[in-house]
């Protein structure tokens, strides 16, 4: 009966257990995406003036700030031309109903005029390092903030020297 007992007592730890990691990896892989799809709606939503795109995956109050954002750009006739060219994810720290996950992140980006279409500044590398906030909203996670930690910025045509 003892043996019965602790049985289930083990059998119970261990399904606790497996459950908290498959669902921590579950969110890890979720967060994950969700920097990815941030990433290039960043870029689409600055060249069309939109942030419709972003708005199922980031808090309106992170809405309000890329809207500010973009809009500075549009009013100069100006958008980005980015590409990412890579993000790598140093750490997570993931509780019940907040996030936090920080990246190094390469992009290459350029501004053009929106009417003439010309390049007023051409191609250049940038590094960042990014602290991403996320809160849960019932059972999605948004994105609540974007702190750039670190930038430092290399004209693409000297890393081809």
């Amino acid at each position: 009966m003892i043996f019965i007992n602790l049985f289930k007592v083990v059998v119970i730890t261990l399904f606790f257990i497996v459950s908290t990691v498959q669902a921590d990896e579950f969110d890890h892989v979720h967060l994950k995406g969700l920097v990815h799809l941030y990433s290039k709606g960043v870029i689409e939503a600055s060249k069309k003036d939109n942030i419709d795109y972003l708005k199922p995956i980031i808090t309106e109050k992170r809405g309000k700030k890329l809207f500010i954002w973009f809009k500075s750009w549009h009013e100069n006739n100006y958008f980005m031309d980015a590409r990412i060219k890579n993000i790598r994810f140093n750490s997570f720290d993931i509780k019940e109903s907040t996030a936090e996950v920080v990246t190094d992140e390469i992009w290459d980006y350029r501004y053009i005029q929106i009417v003439t279409k010309e390049v007023s500044q051409p191609w250049t590398r940038v590094f960042y390092t990014i602290h991403y906030k996320f809160v849960k909203e019932g059972k999605s996670w948004k994105i609540d903030d974007a702190l750039i930690l670190s930038e430092k910025q290399t004209p693409l045509e000297k890393l081809r020297k």
